[in-house]
């Protein structure tokens, strides 16, 4: 059972993410890049997201949490640093885990709260305060993916009911529905909501150009 936290921050930033180990990462870009290659690209992408995202509590009532699969506390701190809190994500489907992620936010105190992935390189930390700022509008924000899903959600604390749970229920996951299906249950849910800036992500062989684009940019990362 996760242990909830006490904490002060009205703002919760979730970054839901992978050790980078061989075989178990990026497993769809293994064709491409073989599993060292993959975890590597996985490693690198976590990696820029951060260093986005680092400055963010500084300035801000923020509190940012990894969320993980694969690995421990442990790794992780020594990984991307002793800045953030760290908790193994919990059982289940994406949605599930996303479900019980802002459920267990809400406990601890946050008012909105947005969750995001880290295989979108064109996240920025003033995309984030952006969605931010849509939340004190709106009870939901989404961020569409080109391919049909979204790499951002956030939600209001006051509109989280358990009836909220069926938005991440009966979700066709890793499709080009995701995002339609959603916004209707948000409809049907009587939730406002704000859609963001489209941005693209990186999770099958044809979407690496993506990647490239960035690498060509940010010169402390290697050729994979």
């Amino acid at each position: 059972m996760r242990k909830i936290k006490s904490n002060h921050k009205s703002k919760h930033l979730l970054v839901f993410t992978r050790y980078p180990e061989p075989g178990s990462t990026k497993t769809r870009m293994i064709p491409l890049l073989g599993s060292k290659g993959a975890a590597k690209l996985h490693r690198q992408m976590t990696e820029h997201l951060m260093e986005q995202i680092k400055d963010l509590p500084v300035s801000h009532d923020l509190l940012i949490e990894i969320l993980f699969e694969g690995g421990d506390t442990s790794r992780f701190k020594k990984w991307l640093g002793k800045n953030y809190q760290y908790t193994a994500q919990c059982k289940g489907g994406i949605g599930i885990r996303m479900a019980q992620a802002f459920k267990a936010s809400f406990e601890q105190g946050a008012f909105s709260t947005i969750i995001i992935g880290s295989d979108i390189p064109g996240i920025t930390a003033d995309l984030i305060k952006d969605a931010f700022l849509c939340l004190a509008g709106k009870n939901l924000v989404l961020g569409p993916a080109k391919d049909g899903g979204y790499y951002l959600i956030g939600l209001q604390k006051d509109a989280m009911s358990d009836a909220v749970f069926h938005l991440f229920s009966s979700i066709s996951w890793s499709t080009g529905a995701v995002l339609e299906q959603t916004i209707k249950k948000a409809e049907k849910l009587g939730l406002s909501y704000y859609l963001i800036q489209e941005l693209e992500d990186v999770d099958k062989p044809e979407d690496i150009h993506v990647w490239e684009k960035v690498i060509k940019k940010e010169k402390n990362f290697i050729d994979l």
